[in-house]
């Protein structure tokens, strides 16, 4: 485990290390996860075992200081990347996201397109997430205070019961990260999924110079918008590759899967 020192978010924003040949991959998790612990079991795959990989845990998550006077946007926490990025003195990398991680992975390599060699996003969030019933929506609805106070506990319960249905299941799983969160990370973060970026990352993907791949899961259902994304992005040099045996926890689903898309992604 190392640290490196987020001054805009006044904390430490920690990651797991993986040796391996360079350049590294960076990882970044989603809104109720952790890269230590969803996207592990993937960095250490065979296709992947070779590379060198850095688990980053976002600010409010998982290993990482949870700062409250930090704002937890997508660009405060796409801000913190690239200050890694530029502590480390990387000249070439590759990121990877998944959901809310691709997204900021997707604004991190917009100021630093020199570096990030390629952008690999698993299911990111590439609109605002206003519609759909998502679950950043559902915790957006609520009030800060509300979430903190007994938003988030109710949230734990309702996956403590889908875990104690299934004891080796996806669910099972994810409730250890989930135990961890902070609310107000989690909050803020939400909303900013809700209120999405300007421009869209939809947008900004056009005009990255870096190749770029969204992956998603063979389960996971696509509405008509998200296929008419999908050929509008493909039409700008954006590749499709999809996860088999998975939907959107890809990492825990199928980690082997989802290591063999980066790998083919990155060459």
């Amino acid at each position: 485990m190392r640290a490196h020192y987020a001054e805009d978010a006044e904390g430490f924003l920690r990651y797991l290390e993986i040796p391996g040949d360079d350049p590294p991959i960076l990882w970044l998790h989603g809104l109720l996860c952790a890269s230590t612990a969803e996207l592990a079991p993937v960095a250490v795959q065979e296709p992947l075992a070779a590379r060198r990989s850095l688990l980053i845990d976002l600010i409010g998550y998982g290993f990482s200081d949870r700062p409250q006077q930090f704002g937890y946007s997508l660009a405060d926490h796409a801000q913190t990347v690239v200050s890694l990025l530029d502590g480390l003195q990387l000249d070439r990398c590759y990121l990877v996201g998944h959901s809310m991680g691709g997204t900021i992975a997707a604004l991190a390599a917009s100021q630093r397109p020199e570096v990030v060699a390629a952008l690999i996003m698993a299911e990111a969030n590439l609109e605002p997430a206003e519609e759909g019933g998502a679950i950043s929506d559902s915790i957006a609805e609520q009030s800060e205070e509300q979430f903190a106070t007994s938003g988030l506990a109710e949230l734990i319960q309702s996956q403590e019961q889908l875990a104690l249905q299934d004891h080796s299941g996806t669910p099972a799983a994810h409730l250890g990260m989930v135990r961890i969160l902070s609310a107000r990370a989690v909050h803020r973060s939400a909303r900013s999924l809700v209120r999405g970026t300007d421009p869209t990352v939809r947008s900004l993907l056009k005009g990255l110079p870096m190749p770029r791949f969204y992956l998603y899961g063979e389960l996971s259902e696509f509405t008509a918008q998200e296929l008419e994304a999908e050929k509008d992005l493909q039409a700008n040099g954006v590749e499709y590759l999809t996860v088999p045996r998975a939907g959107h926890p890809m990492g825990l689903q199928n980690p082997h899967g989802f290591a063999q898309r980066v790998a083919q992604a990155i060459g």
